[in-house]
């Protein structure tokens, strides 16, 4: 059975890695006050308020699936994996369009955008942890 809560476990062990080289690659391509402002305080101010919302969204819905699950079938597979690999392929846009101009100022709101979807799956996470 698939539950919630292992789909945002699959979705952040995919994630956070991603966002880890974002980061690295940003640190090495922005100035630093351009990357603690594109890359750290933007996308956590995103994030927070966006985990918070899915922290405390309360849906019986989500919770039946939660306590009985869903049987694992291929079409839901294909679901995950198109969730987990579309944000990601948005990730790697960023960094070439970046390394080809030298800059994130076009791409910047890839980098807000993937953070604040971070911290609302982290979000969703403690809310099926408690």
């Amino acid at each position: 059975m698939f539950t919630p809560s292992e789909l945002n476990s699959r979705i952040l062990v995919a994630w956070l890695p991603a966002y880890a080289i974002l980061l690295i690659h940003g640190a090495i391509t922005e100035p630093l006050g351009a990357f603690i402002e594109v890359f750290i305080l933007y996308p956590f101010a995103c994030g927070s308020v966006l985990g918070v919302h899915a922290f405390f969204r309360r849906e019986e819905s989500d919770e039946l699936i939660e306590r009985t699950g869903l049987p694992y079938t291929k079409s839901l597979a294909v679901a995950v994996v198109v969730l987990i690999l579309l944000p990601l392929s948005a990730v790697l846009f960023a960094m070439i369009s970046a390394q080809l101009n030298g800059s994130y100022e076009d791409v910047s709101w890839v980098v807000i955008v993937f953070g604040g979807l971070i911290g609302r799956e982290i979000g969703q996470k403690l809310r099926f942890l408690s």
